[in-house]
């Protein structure tokens, strides 16, 4: 039996889905935060999206981190930027996603789909909010949290990542 060439995650080199961005919080790696005890096999299933996919998701995301509105628009214009081909069904599928309350940050890593841990965003004056389930909700400092999301942004867009921070990021195309 023959799948047409379309090639699931799992069907990828191993390695090359488990390297992304992961978020730190307090010095504590967010994902070590979650499942603790006999559910932490549940880690081993999900792979962060930001620094999975490719440059112009993760300015996506972090457009989303930092609030602000994404439009059609918006996706096009940061696909152009990074030269990263999009169909307009991809283009919708986006819109949809960047448009929802929460946003996928984990997912399965064998089809993105099955199992997702999803963040909802909230900001006020002075600070942001990350809801992710009612055990899991964490408050950032509205500038300190702007600075490192701006900056990272910086980095990504300049594509200054060192050769550590690099190693085996967008490999899933």
């Amino acid at each position: 039996m023959q799948n047409s060439g379309h090639k699931y995650l799992h069907e990828y080199k191993g390695e090359q889905l488990k390297s992304f961005m992961e978020y730190e919080i307090d010095g504590e790696l967010l994902i070590t935060k979650f499942w603790k005890g006999n559910q932490r096999g549940f880690l081993g299933f999900n792979v962060g999206l930001l620094g999975l996919i490719n440059r112009a998701y993760d300015d996506l995301m972090i457009k989303y981190f930092l609030k602000v509105k994404i439009s059609k628009s918006d996706i096009l214009n940061i696909y152009e930027r990074y030269k990263v081909k999009v169909s307009s069904t991809q283009i919708d599928n986006l819109v949809k996603e960047f448009e929802k309350d929460e946003l996928v940050i984990y997912a399965c890593k064998a089809c993105l789909d099955c199992t997702k841990v999803r963040l909802n965003i909230e900001s006020d004056n002075n600070q942001y909010s990350w809801s992710i389930s009612p055990e899991h909700k964490y408050t950032f400092q509205k500038e300190e949290y702007e600075l490192e999301f701006t900056s990272y942004r910086t980095k990504l867009q300049e594509n200054r990542f060192n050769e550590i921070e690099s190693m085996n990021l967008y490999q899933f195309k």
